[in-house]
């Protein structure tokens, strides 16, 4: 499975490098360079092919540099081999200061080491001068511990999965481990690997694909990015967390197979890529809490994958003391009452300081070793102060690439007249809101304060087309669900700093609001309203603030100046929990009660309920005061949010005549679609009908409609948004998603070369939820992935489904033809026993194949391999074995190469004896856009290799338990004296 992980990046450039220049001093340099993407694979090598001994690799050696004496082979396994060094080497220093450090440590000390101290830190040890851990959210932009500091914001993980492309993920990753350390943290809270199982996932934005390999392969690659630059990952959540129903408490029942063979995947991805933390999910698996699951975290991270670094816990998904303790959770976060790894910890070891330091030594050396690794000793240099993101050139031309990587072209004509992409030098429509806004990230942990974008959509097709050529049209008034929140341009507090001033008042119950006389037990600054994980204020408990400890229910009076930047009708509204009542000028425009049953649902993330809107009428520069009254009730967390935006006077119908009326005097129309961003943007499958109405009177009279999806994960398109001329999909595309869209629509540089890292099926009937509510949104507190590993493109291929697009779906402006491919075995331990037609399962091959960019312009083509798989009688599946990206200019050929291991194709979990087993034969494809282009069949050598094989997989815990003198019958299995010395190799294993 592991190889995947690394064969798309290193083919890529090994067969630019070699095929194309044939410049062995190139190659050598290459492989210095870029030495860092190979070592994540070693630890597989090492469990693979650790029993030929010394003589055998000898001459395996000098046979590959006859065979292969300009690739640089050798060197490369040489790095390989010195990574996989420096790795283990890193972790046992790092081994040696935590525990010389956790010697000196009080059982208090320990403690404040395995919890939060504060939200986004553990708590150092202030005697000997260690500081504290830091970390920062999230997978698509650091966002810092503070409101208000601007950050980067990268394109969303499934927009990074729609680009098939390692080296550009790496790039991403190091630019936000650069950004971490700007907003002085050490751990960035990411990547999020959790898989998209189906098209209702609400985080499924934040998620790379519903494919584990992909996932895998561009996880990899993300943190090894983030980690050059001296500071972790946590990659997240594990396992199984799959869905925002009920996601704190939920079970997935889900199989073993299932758990090894797709959902832990991208995990093992990530440990062997060598992130330095993992964090847990907030639901259960098979019952148990992910937090407290040994089989999770000791069994499997640990014994199994060997992990060296630290697993901490959701943000207040913990259960228990002595369950997390016990499986294996080293820091539990944040600080919040409740919390068990506080006070409760010392609570329950009540005199009995010895059994405390017993059961936390081993949870504080995780995190010790952890700190050790980035340098956090005693006496370091104190963290910086969370500064601004520097948000230079260089950054934004990254971010503007990443996004254009990742458009996907869905369809572009279908007439012979071609379509109406790339966009020519006459007048262009573009039409709806959010092209002067583009959604350019989801909500919850994943969004950050963002930079300013460079330009919107309307601008930058203006710099391309001229000033003159480019007619914005709203087209519709599509407000999102919650109105925007004011920001510093447009709220000031009435005295003081910050947005609004706080008053808070105690109060006689909690339905009761303040009165604008009450006198304030205390005041605070509000300073923002977008704290990117919400929008607007928050409480998770009481006391609210510092200053304010009521002892009884209390209330909140926020006061504060709106100006205005336009002439004409704004909205104001509110949402939350509680009661609420908005003033302005000292009238009552909303009074409302609040829902609070669906934010205790989901926790801090749940949905607002319905919002409360106010109109009023405001001039350019007018300035009103706005008090809100707020009583937020019993319940925790309570959140109430402000929205403000200038509403148009144009009624529906004429907003959707004018845009219709400029598309038809346009050479053609740009039509952008959105989803909100939010932290469950998937619940919501449709798009608002305002928007779909727009497009069909815009596709009617202009046969050259573009429509571009800004949206987050897959949808259900209606037919007749199909009928227009072209359609994209531009995601969340991260700060520069209007810049990285602008260039593909004109045609720059390679054009669209994104692919689909998820199915877009017809209907949802047709997913492998489809089945019955089961399998999603589960029955009472289980959901049942019953599924087990057909999900995503797997399922609609054994069931013969026809989806709307396929998985690795995506147009160029060109076009490509394959010719000459070749499956060979690049090395392996010599030629196999049963002749040259069937291969030991330890063999590696190689996939090469010729590509001609056939067509008149520059375009990216993603090779796609996979083995095909059966399913019960006649049913198949695809996996994917690997992939690589390549970009030709007209005309030019390459040779694109992809490397996997012969087991990898027919690997198998086999539930009945709990080991892996593999499969005698598979065909082996290759796709272009999804559509098969090629195949051949591959053969596998059993039994004994087959055995030998299962034997190398298992972890030396595993063996012992095998070999015990119960299971004699194992030595009848065992007839070759070389199985025996491998069975010593592996015993003697770390």
């Amino acid at each position: 499975m592991t190889s995947v992980k690394y064969d798309g990046l290193h083919h890529r450039h090994r067969h630019r490098h070699h095929h194309r220049h044939h410049d062995h001093h190139h190659h050598h340099h290459h492989h210095h360079h870029h030495h860092h993407q190979h070592h994540h694979r070693d630890r597989h090598h090492r469990r693979h092919h650790h029993h030929h001994n010394e003589q055998q690799q000898q001459q395996q050696q000098q046979q590959h540099e006859q065979q292969h004496a300009n690739s640089g082979f050798v060197l490369e396994v040489s790095i390989q081999a010195l990574l996989r060094r420096l790795i283990s080497d890193a972790w046992a220093a790092a081994d040696a200061v935590a525990r010389d450090l956790l010697r000196q440590l009080t059982p208090d000390e320990i403690a404040g080491l395995i919890g939060g101290r504060g939200f986004w830190s553990n708590g150092g040890v202030p005697r000997l001068k260690l500081p504290a851990l830091h970390m920062t959210d999230g997978p698509s932009g650091a966002r810092g511990p503070l409101p208000g500091l601007a950050s980067a914001c990268v394109p969303c993980g499934a927009a990074l999965g729609a680009t098939w492309d390692l080296e550009l993920c790496r790039k991403i990753g190091a630019l936000l481990g650069q950004e971490t350390k700007v907003k002085g943290a050490h751990i960035l809270l990411g990547p999020t690997v959790n898989l998209q199982r189906h098209p209702l996932g609400g985080r499924n934005f934040e998620c790379f694909s519903e494919d584990p390999q992909l996932s895998a392969a561009l996880a990899a690659a993300y943190i090894e990015g983030v980690q050059e630059q001296g500071v972790a990952c946590c990659v997240k959540h594990l396992v199984a967390n799959d869905q925002e129903h009920r996601r704190s408490y939920i079970s997935a029942e889900v199989s073993e197979k299932a758990l090894r063979e797709v959902y832990l995947v991208p995990f093992e991805a990530a440990v062997e890529a060598g992130c330095m933390a993992v964090m847990t999910g907030y639901n259960r698996v098979n019952g148990t809490f992910c937090s407290e699951n040994r089989f999770l975290l000791q069994e499997i991270l640990r014994e199994e994958w060997g992990f060296r670094g630290c697993v901490m816990s959701d943000w207040t998904g913990t259960h228990s003391v002595w369950g997390s303790l016990e499986a294996g959770l080293d820091l539990e976060m944040p600080e919040a009452p409740g919390m068990f790894y506080k006070d409760r910890l010392s609570r329950l070891f009540h005199g009995d300081p010895d059994g405390l330091a017993e059961m936390t030594k081993p949870r504080a050396l995780a995190v010790l070793r952890v700190m050790a690794r980035l340098g956090l000793q005693p006496g370091s240099l104190p963290t910086p102060a969370p500064a601004v993101s520097p948000n230079s050139p260089e950054l934004r031309e990254l971010l503007a690439m990443a996004a254009a990587e990742s458009v996907v072209l869905l369809k572009n004509g279908s007439g012979p007249s071609g379509g109406p992409l790339p966009l020519g030098r006459g007048p262009v429509a573009v039409l709806g809101p959010s092209s002067r806004r583009l959604t350019t990230q989801g909500g919850g942990s994943a969004a950050v304060e963002e930079n300013p974008g460079s330009v919107n959509l309307v601008e930058a097709l203006r710099r391309r087309l001229g000033e003159h050529a480019v007619h914005y049209g709203r087209g519709t008034d599509a407000a999102t669900r919650l109105l925007p929140p004011p920001g510093p341009a447009e709220l000031r507090a009435v005295e003081g700093e910050g947005l609004l001033k706080a008053e808070f008042v105690e109060t006689s119950s909690w339905e009761h609001l303040p009165i604008p006389e009450d006198r304030p037990a205390a005041e605070a600054a509000i300073r923002a309203l977008n704290f990117g994980f919400f929008t607007g204020v928050y409480y998770n408990q009481d006391p609210p603030s510092r200053k304010f400890r009521p002892r009884g229910p209390w209330a909140v009076r926020y006061r504060g100046e709106l100006t205005s930047q336009h002439t004409g009708r704004h909205e104001l509204s509110l949402a939350g929990t509680g009661r609420f009542r908005l003033l302005v000028r000292g009238q009552c425009l909303i009074d409302a009660v609040g829902d609070g049953e669906s934010l205790e649902m989901g926790g801090f993330l749940g949905d607002l309920g319905a919002e409360q809107r106010a109109e009023l009428e405001l001039s350019a520069g007018q300035s009103v005061e706005v008090c809100v009254l707020w009583a937020p009730g019993p319940i925790r967390p309570s959140r109430l949010h402000l929205g403000f935006r200038q509403k148009p006077w144009a009624s529906e119908a004429e907003l959707q005549a004018e845009a219709t009326e400029l598309a038809r005097r346009a050479e053609a129309a740009v039509v952008v679609l959105g989803s909100p961003g939010q932290d469950s943007e998937g619940r919501d499958q449709s798009f608002e009908v305002c928007g779909l109405e727009l497009v069909r009177a815009v596709a009617a009279v202009q046969p050259r409609t573009i429509v571009c999806l800004n949206v987050g994960a897959a949808k259900q398109l209606p037919p007749d948004l199909l009928k227009a001329g072209a359609v994209l999909v531009c995601w969340l595309g991260g700060q520069e998603a209007a810049e990285g869209l602008a260039r593909v629509l004109c045609g720059e540089g390679w054009g669209p070369s994104g692919r689909l890292p998820a199915t877009w099926p017809y209907k949802l009937e047709d997913t492998a939820i489809g089945e019955g509510l089961k399998r999603y949104p589960g029955v009472g507190t289980q959901v049942f992935y019953s599924e087990g590993v057909l999900l995503g493109h797997r399922w609609f291929q054994s069931q013969g489904i026809s989806p709307q697009f396929c998985f690795g779906h995506g147009l160029a402006y060109t076009s490509f033809e394959y010719s000459d491919a070749e499956l060979r075995e690049l090395r392996g331990p010599g030629p196999s026993a049963s002749g040259a037609s069937a291969f030991k399962p330890e063999a590696e091959l190689e996939l090469m194949v010729r590509i001609r960019n056939s067509g008149v312009r520059a375009g990216k083509e993603v090779l796609q391999v996979f083995a095909e798989r059966r399913s019960g009688a006649d049913a198949t599946w695809r996996l994917l074995l690997g992939f690589t990206k390549v970009a030709l200019y007209p005309g030019e050929v390459q040779v694109a190469a992809v490397k996997f291991l012969a087991r990898e194709a027919t690997r198998h979990w086999c539930e009945r004896t709990r080991t892996w087993a593999v499969e005698p034969c598979c065909d082996v494809l290759i796709a272009s856009s999804g559509e098969e282009q090629w195949r051949t069949a591959l053969r596998i050598a059993t039994p004994v290799q087959a055995f030998t094989d299962i034997l190398q997989c298992l972890h030396r815990s595993e063996l012992r338990r095998l070999l015990l003198p119960a299971s004699t019958g194992l030595a009848n299995m065992m007839p070759s004296p070389e199985l025996f010395g491998s069975l010593n190799h592996v015993s003697t294993l770390s």
